[in-house]
């Protein structure tokens, strides 16, 4: 069940708010090693087509970072965290997506988003947005 916690700030709710609602699963790449199940099944993405895909990053990685503290305490073992580095429509999967670009350009409700990048073990236990990150040059 969707909370206020889990709509971006300003977004309609109510009965009518999921019908302009994206919905999205999650393909993650085979060769990022996930440390626990990601079902997509269960955890589909409900986006806004006007919301940037830098914004369906960071609510995947935050996912993410949930999901790895639930794992950690049942486990015992290390919090994880998720890196994104490349997002794509897995029907064009030769195109990596623009961060700044709209989801409702690239995506229909339905589809499967692709992504490829690093999982880490965590340093701190607070998530950062892309615009709270320090950008850094290679």
């Amino acid at each position: 069940m969707e909370t206020s916690a889990d709509r971006p700030r300003g977004a309609p709710h109510g009965p009518s708010a999921d019908m302009d609602l994206i919905g999205l699963k999650v393909w993650v790449h085979p060769s990022m090693q996930m440390p626990f199940k990601l079902d997509p099944e269960v955890h589909l993405f409900k986006m806004e087509p006007s919301m940037l895909i830098v914004d369906l990053m960071d609510k995947l990685e935050l996912l993410f970072e949930k999901l790895s503290k639930k794992s950690s305490q049942e486990t015992g073992g290390p919090c994880h965290e998720m890196q994104i580095n490349v997002l794509w429509n897995v029907k064009d999967h030769k195109k990596a997506l623009n961060p700044n670009s709209k989801i409702g350009d690239h995506f229909e409700s339905g589809d499967t988003f692709g992504v490829y990048g690093d999982i880490l073990e965590a340093l701190d236990k607070e998530f950062k947005t892309e615009d709270q990150k320090v950008p850094v040059t290679i």
